[in-house]
């Protein structure tokens, strides 16, 4: 992860710089939007310039969204995990039934309890009772032996 951050950074400093070699050897008037006619090419080369910098640095935003996004999710997700071993209440299963509206089976001492959950607020919808061989009961016992 650490690497990664290091190469935008690269890219970043890198694109500004090369940036800045180019305005400190282009030259300058008193007009900076003065097109001089006889050197079109000097203004387009500019422009290409500004325009490519402008999508290096959109994509390096970008990426970066997205990485913490990513780290974000990954955060969240462990934290739930670890939350939900030393826990009494534990969230077995989610389900979005709608945008608005979802299902939750939880286990609470050893009984599993669904209901739903809207922006109205949450309905109990019924008591189930869990198979003894939960996922962590077997897990255990494979450790043990």
């Amino acid at each position: 992860m650490r690497s990664i951050f290091r190469i935008l950074f690269f890219l970043i400093l890198f694109n500004t710089s090369v940036v800045m070699a180019e305005t400190a050897t282009s030259p300058k008037t008193q007009n900076e939007f003065y097109i001089d006619p006889e050197k079109p090419e000097v203004q387009t080369r500019h422009f290409y310039v500004e325009f490519l910098n402008m999508i290096l640095t959109l994509v390096v935003i970008i990426i970066l969204l997205l990485l913490i996004t990513w780290a974000f999710k990954r955060l969240l997700h462990s934290r739930m995990q670890q939350i939900n071993v030393t826990s009494t209440i534990k969230i077995l299963e989610t389900r979005a039934v709608s945008t608005k509206a979802s299902v939750h089976l939880i286990e609470v001492q050893g009984k599993g309890i669904v209901f739903a959950e809207s922006g109205s607020g949450i309905v109990k919808l019924t008591e189930i009772e869990l198979p003894e061989s939960s996922f962590q009961n077997i897990l255990e016992e494979k450790m043990k032996k």
